[in-house]
């Protein structure tokens, strides 16, 4: 027997384009100086970007960067240690339908570098050594008053 074809839906696309992949999230590194904003759409798209929510309501939107397909990014130059951030996203497909609701795009930048495990012994073994010094310092006296006295 052949294999009955399954339909494909005919009418208008009145499903927006759903969001995902969203970039970055979470804390990044203090060494950071920009950050590109990056999120995936299922269907091609025009995405715009906002640090205030309600996206859909600003006469002239800011676009990412890149967009159009699916693949959609922005550089944010300029983030500073120690803030957060907080961005706002909104697509629109080919045939005008627009997300319903802002996609929120959280991220911040640590206030200064994770310091190593060797950086966080320094302390400890400089005061080893200066109360080694100190030590060898006293025996010597001791070891001269010793020898005087003799």
């Amino acid at each position: 027997p052949t294999p009955t074809p399954t339909p494909t839906p005919s009418g208008p696309d009145t499903i927006p384009p759903v969001i995902s992949n969203i970039q970055p999230q979470g804390a990044l590194p203090a060494s950071t100086k920009e950050v590109i904003v990056a999120l995936q759409t299922n269907e091609p798209a025009q995405c715009a970007i906002s640090d205030s929510p309600g996206l859909i309501d600003q006469p002239n939107p800011k676009l990412f960067t890149t967009t159009g397909g699916t693949s959609h990014s922005i550089t944010s130059p300029q983030v500073e240690k120690g803030k957060s951030y907080t961005l706002y996203a909104r697509c629109k497909d080919e045939a005008g339908n627009i997300t319903l609701e802002d996609t929120v795009i959280q991220f911040s930048i640590e206030r200064s570098a994770k310091a190593s495990p060797l950086s966080s012994l320094l302390p400890i073994a400089i005061i080893l050594i200066i109360g080694i010094g100190i030590i060898f310092f006293i025996i010597r006296r001791l070891r001269k008053k010793k020898d005087s006295m003799v």
